[in-house]
């Protein structure tokens, strides 16, 4: 299978990059690459230095089969990095594309969130996007949507991204479904203790 290529940019979201790669990769055998604005390593929100694979320009769609944008904080400043061209093309060639977070802003800029259900930290994320007016088709969730092709997440939501994400390439099972279910098991006993 071709590799998940994941997106990444200056003070990154660790832990939306680190619930997608880890699983993906140890768990489901999935090859995870990794990209950046220019091919140079990148450090998260939490100042972790990540080598990458290549630039953001040399990703070979004929040799992916699916991008996932990272969020963090590049994407709520302007300029942000645009990578229009790229997703339409990607969605044109029918990968799966995915984005959390911020991340979904660069979904919006380039047009594929126009028409397709889907969900962000808040609708207000995209009000800065002029090009954007998917404003019908925003979904409030506190989990991770998918509609054909694109799957989109909110940031609080990197498990439900997680899975979709691996579900769409094809793999997961009973081991994914119990990997996700330690983390909502936290979760659901967290809000009861706060209760």
């Amino acid at each position: 299978m071709p590799p998940l290529v994941v997106l990444l940019t200056p003070d990154y979201a660790d832990w939306e990059f680190g619930m997608l790669a880890a699983p993906a990769r140890s768990y489901c055998g999935i090859e995870v690459l990794a990209a950046s604005p220019d091919g140079e390593p990148v450090s998260s929100m939490g100042g972790l230095i990540s080598a990458v694979d290549m630039a953001f320009a040399d990703i070979d769609l004929r040799e992916t089969h699916a991008l996932a944008v990272v969020g963090g904080m590049s994407w709520s400043h302007d300029p942000m990095p645009d990578i229009s061209e790229l997703l339409r093309a990607a969605r044109w060639d029918g990968r799966l594309i995915a984005s959390i977070c911020g991340g979904n802003r660069a979904l919006a800029a380039a047009g594929l969130l126009d028409r397709v259900q889907h969900t962000s930290n808040a609708a207000s994320d995209f009000d800065a996007i002029a090009a954007y007016t998917g404003h019908d088709f925003y979904r409030p969730a506190n989990s991770a949507l998918r509609a054909g092709n694109i799957i989109t997440a909110p940031g609080t939501a990197p498990v439900s991204f997680m899975k979709k994400v691996i579900e769409g390439l094809g793999r997961g099972g009973s081991e994914l479904d119990h990997f996700a279910s330690l983390f909502a098991y936290e979760h659901e006993m967290c809000t009861m203790a706060a209760a």
